[in-house]
């Protein structure tokens, strides 16, 4: 059986054992068990956070077009924080003087992803793509798509990875090359890529409802295998080396794969409930995941067969964008008002 065969395979073992448990001639149990499961997986919510007084570090106001942020991404120090019809683009230092570049978005346009490589960021905006280039901030390249997007992302050789929560289709667009379509084993809410040393880029394609992460062979023109993310996922961010982060929202666990040849789970933590963003720290090579219930973040080194944590910073209600950037600042940012976090040293997590 092919490698792709066995990951479909495994996305039906948690219901094949609660049959296996019920008995072969309950039907009615067999029935009652999926109706149950099927019930809790998928389409995962952020839980509404408590007040916190004393949140870590510096908060930032944000201007009226980003007070409510839905996205958030990086570029070595350059942040880009997107809004309901804005994103806005600048350094810390720049959003602290309220002078970031602020850019409107078109109604079409899905959620901000950075490329594999951190240098360029991507938004699926239905026939078209939007490429801004953090360096030229004011500039926006809009490169027109044959089949209508919501989702992109730039590979680190400049293709540019499309698909759409509609289609089970990606398209893969080069300039100057015909686009190349690759048929998934469902539609795509978000793709995320991340670099593998000495290999092409490791793709993958997130599914909200079915509650799945999928790599995507693009160099074949193939799909890849399936994986379930615990019951229910709410972020896949990338990492770096293959490495790629997810929450499952749901079943409260942090969520370890890779991906540079198959997709593959390493790790699967509990954590504190309701986990939502989370983000790679390059520079103390941690796992930060927030839970939106707890107002917290906590960083793990994964390094180890079981991740432990390292750090810790008490997040401002909502935070459900979370970034670190090149020099180690954390960031955070509320999607319910409450502004821009800026941690430059988060506390020891003993603390």
């Amino acid at each position: 059986m092919s490698v792709a065969g066995i990951r479909r395979r495994r996305r039906y073992l948690a219901p094949l054992v609660l049959f296996a448990a019920c008995g072969l001639a309950m039907s009615g149990c067999q029935h009652q068990a999926a109706q149950e499961l099927s019930g809790k997986m998928g389409n995962a919510t952020a839980v509404e956070s408590p007040p916190n007084p004393h949140p870590s570090g510096e908060v930032l106001p944000l201007p009226e077009e980003l007070k409510e942020v839905h996205a958030m991404d990086y570029a070595g120090n350059v942040l880009a924080v997107q809004g309901p019809h804005h994103v806005g683009i600048g350094t810390v230092e720049q959003f602290r003087q309220n002078d970031a570049v602020i850019l409107p978005l078109d109604n079409s346009c899905g959620t901000l992803r950075g490329s594999s490589d951190h240098q360029v960021w991507t938004l699926g905006c239905g026939n078209s793509v939007w490429s801004i280039n953090p360096q030229e901030p004011n500039r926006v390249d809009k490169m027109p798509v044959e089949h209508s997007t919501t989702t992109a992302v730039q590979l680190s050789d400049g293709t540019i990875a499309t698909g759409s929560n509609d289609s089970q289709d990606l398209w893969l667009y080069q300039r100057g090359q015909k686009a190349r379509k690759i048929s998934m084993d469902g539609s795509a809410d978000s793709l995320v890529a991340v670099t593998v040393p000495g290999h092409s880029d490791a793709l993958v394609r997130v599914n909200r409802q079915e509650t799945t992460i999928q790599d995507v062979h693009f160099a074949d023109n193939a799909q890849g295998g399936t994986l379930r993310v615990g019951l229910g996922v709410g972020q896949v961010a990338a990492g770096e080396k293959g490495l790629l982060l997810a929450s499952d929202t749901t079943g409260n666990r942090l969520m370890i794969y890779t991906g540079d040849d198959v997709i593959r789970l390493h790790q699967s933590y509990p954590v504190d409930a309701s986990p939502w963003a989370v983000a790679w720290d390059k520079s103390r090579n941690l796992a930060w995941i927030g839970s939106t219930s707890a107002n917290s973040a906590v960083g793990y080194d994964i390094r180890t067969g079981v991740p432990v944590a390292k750090a810790h910073i008490s997040t401002l209600p909502d935070s459900r964008s979370l970034v670190v950037l090149d020099d180690g600042t954390v960031v955070a940012a509320s999607a319910s008002g409450h502004g821009l976090q800026v941690i430059h040293q988060p506390q020891p997590a003993d603390q």
